[in-house]
């Protein structure tokens, strides 16, 4: 949105572009893409102006604070759920968060049955509800090692809570070098 201000000084009789003095009358154009409002403001047109001033600037600099959030990675929680920042706590977090029953079912498939089954499922819900699509702690964590699509990141998080489950050895390094090769290899058949 783009704001044009030009008044009349009533006492020169002129018309006068740039800073701002409250006249006997004051002509505010607000252009708003194609639409053009015109405002004739006269009371109260000083505390109005400094108001939205500095709602202006309030805005701009949430809008850059956010966007320096954002890039930062620093999304801690999403829909006040506290994100795990590492594999380690997204076990954690999971064994919390699923029932026994549930847990005796990923015990009797195998590792890539379970990653093939829940990646719509319980995979969908690591990826939306954990920020990795928004670039959360977690998200930055996976980039550090390699790994930058949200899918490879909740099937590495996936791998991972099935062998701890089956408490075997989670050998993360391996997990990272087979999310790169899967990468790799879907490159190679998309061309």
């Amino acid at each position: 949105m783009m704001a044009w201000f030009a008044y009349e000084d009533s006492s020169k009789g002129a018309q006068t572009n740039g800073r701002i003095t409250i006249g006997k009358k004051m002509l505010i154009i607000f252009i708003y893409r194609v639409r053009i409002i015109t405002v004739d403001v006269s009371r109260h047109a000083k505390r109005w102006l400094r108001f939205m001033k500095y709602k202006a600037i309030i805005l701009l600099l949430s809008l850059l604070a956010l966007r320096c959030s954002l890039y930062y990675n620093t999304i801690d929680a999403l829909h006040g759920e506290h994100i795990p920042k590492y594999v380690n706590e997204c076990i954690t977090t999971l064994d919390t968060l699923l029932a026994d029953s549930t847990k005796q079912s990923i015990r009797a498939m195998s590792e890539s049955e379970f990653g093939a089954r829940a990646h719509f499922g319980l995979g969908l819900w690591i990826r939306n509800n954990w920020g990795l699509w928004r670039g959360s702690k977690l998200s930055y964590y996976f980039n550090q090692h390699g790994v930058y699509h949200p899918d490879y990141m909740s099937a590495i998080i996936l791998a991972a809570y099935h062998r701890s489950l089956l408490r075997e050895p989670i050998r993360l390094d391996d997990l990272f070098i087979g999310a790169k090769n899967a990468k790799e290899g879907d490159a190679q058949r998309n061309r």
